[in-house]
């Protein structure tokens, strides 16, 4: 019976350091899968054409809509802050507004639901991406070209540009068009 109770606990034992073991090795499995900086993905994936392509990838397409839809939800609300940091410093600069003047500004801009129709991206450098963007709001063309930071995980807009896409099929080059209201 001594014998027994020896064998059971020295089983109990094992079986207790092997849960042990394996819930360690489960925890640094994670913990390593975490050292990797999402930036450091997203930049592989990337790799800067430095052309203009059209977009084919259902997630890029669904990503940019969303941050579309995301600054036509603020352009609703009136969110004057919120439009503001949604906007592209060069946009900004060039049509010369500022957080005060954007409230005179944000009367004429279309707002609705977005619905994307074509979309064609540019990859500046590896971590940023321009999508120009074709697509209606309320049954009526809108154009917009969003710019995606990856490393920062961050995007900014320019409402009513677009890339003209005959031009660019035709001389190979860029060429970016303002909507006139």
């Amino acid at each position: 019976m001594n014998k027994l109770l020896k064998t059971i606990i020295i089983v109990i034992v094992i079986i207790v350091i092997l849960i042990i073991a394996l819930i360690l090795l489960k925890n640094e499995k994670e913990y390593n899968s975490n050292e990797i900086p999402k930036t450091m993905e997203e930049n592989i994936e990337i790799g800067g054409t430095k052309k203009i392509e059209k977009v084919t990838s259902r997630d890029d397409f669904y990503i940019i809509e969303k941050c579309i839809q995301k600054y036509m939800k603020y352009l609703k609300e009136k969110d004057v802050e919120k439009i503001y940091g949604c906007l592209d410093e060069e946009f900004l600069e060039k049509e010369n507004i500022t957080e005060d003047s954007i409230t005179k500004e944000i009367e004429d801009w279309k707002t609705g639901d977005f619905i994307a129709e074509k979309m064609y991206v540019y990859d500046d450098t590896e971590t940023i991406s321009e999508y120009f963007v074709a697509g209606l709001i309320e049954n009526k063309e809108y154009y917009i070209i969003v710019k995606v930071d990856y490393a920062n995980e961050t995007f900014s807009v320019l409402p009513n540009y677009y890339i003209d896409v005959e031009y660019m099929e035709s001389q190979k080059g860029i060429k970016i068009v303002k909507i006139e209201n």
